[in-house]
């Protein structure tokens, strides 16, 4: 649980294991995995106008607690997750696409990224998840001399934490591979997730 005080968030609290070492760092295309993820987060609000009837269905936040909260059921009055991932393993974070056409077309790959972006955040340790909320989900968003001074970490340091958060994250949803996936592949994974999707419509109705 963060703690605050007197509404500012407790930095020295947060938990700040588990870091990849700088060694790790330099095996990975850290800013490919960043523009990727920009990406990725800019895909969430496009959803939202691809499918409007579901906006509320695909609404999320990170919220005080540096969690990642999907809302999933409309009929709830709270960010929350449903059963909707029950057949997901913790380990199955990958998405299968990065292309935004396939999204437009299938609502449930929307949900789905979600889900998956739900249980990547959770590889995250508390200091990483507090630079990318406040990097890519605050509005509006902190700068990198920002949260250097909020931290109070000097460059190198900051630094190392942001790209291992981005790689961690990167890394768990495999973005590499989905931007790399095969249209016709994503399809047929699609449509199988669309039959799914109404069978469980009808189960519910």
């Amino acid at each position: 649980m963060v703690r605050y005080e007197n509404g500012e968030i407790v930095i020295g609290e947060l938990d700040d294991r588990k870091v990849l070492s700088k060694k790790m760092i330099e095996k990975y295309d850290y800013k490919a995995i960043k523009k990727d993820f920009d990406d990725i987060v800019e895909l969430l609000e496009m959803n939202m106008m691809f499918h409007s009837e579901h906006k509320e269905k695909l609404k999320y936040e990170v919220n005080d607690n540096l969690e990642f909260k999907i809302f999933v059921n409309p009929y709830l009055h709270d960010y929350t997750l449903t059963t909707e991932d029950d057949d997901l393993s913790e380990s199955d974070t990958g998405i299968l696409t990065m292309d935004k056409t396939l999204y437009e077309h299938f609502y449930e790959l929307c949900e789905l990224l979600l889900i998956k972006i739900h249980k990547a955040w959770k590889h995250l340790n508390e200091v990483e998840r507090f630079i990318i909320k406040s990097l890519e989900f605050d509005n509006p968003p902190s700068t990198d001399e920002e949260l250097e001074d909020v931290l109070m970490y000097c460059n190198k340091k900051y630094y190392q934490y942001k790209k291992s958060g981005f790689i961690k994250i990167g890394t768990q949803l495999r973005l590499e591979e989905a931007r790399g996936s095969t249209r016709e592949n994503v399809k047929k994974q699609s449509k199988k997730l669309e039959e799914e999707f109404y069978e469980k419509e009808k189960i519910q109705n």
